[in-house]
């Protein structure tokens, strides 16, 4: 943990109760990093998660890679993990999972 510097930030956004987390710095530092590379507040990053979370708007996909041809690679695959593992059976497949979250409308970013 390191030492925190307070600094004082104007809050002009008063439509919103401010919340308390907490969360180890290196996953919020480079959270922060992230959020701004991509021109938004991780505040905004993690209200847009919440929402997800929320509306079940989050499916979990498999990508599946044959250990015998590692250059074999199913992606995208969507279903019941069970099944799935019926046509992908460990001996001869590594499967990997990731959450994906469904379309959204997109702003107008500026430059």
């Amino acid at each position: 943990m390191t030492d925190a510097t307070l600094i004082v930030v104007p809050d002009d956004d008063q439509s919103t109760p401010r919340r308390t987390i907490r969360i180890p710095d290196d996953e919020w530092e480079s959270g922060q990093q992230a959020a701004e590379a991509n021109g938004e507040t991780l505040s905004a990053v993690i209200r847009r998660r919440v929402a997800d979370y929320v509306d079940g708007g989050t499916t979990m996909e498999y990508r599946a890679t044959s250990r015998t041809i590692p250059s074999l690679v199913v992606e995208s695959i969507a279903g019941d993990l069970d099944e799935i593992r019926g046509h992908f059976p460990a001996k001869h497949w590594v499967l990997e999972s990731r959450e994906v979250t469904g379309y959204r409308p997109v702003g107008r970013r500026s430059m």
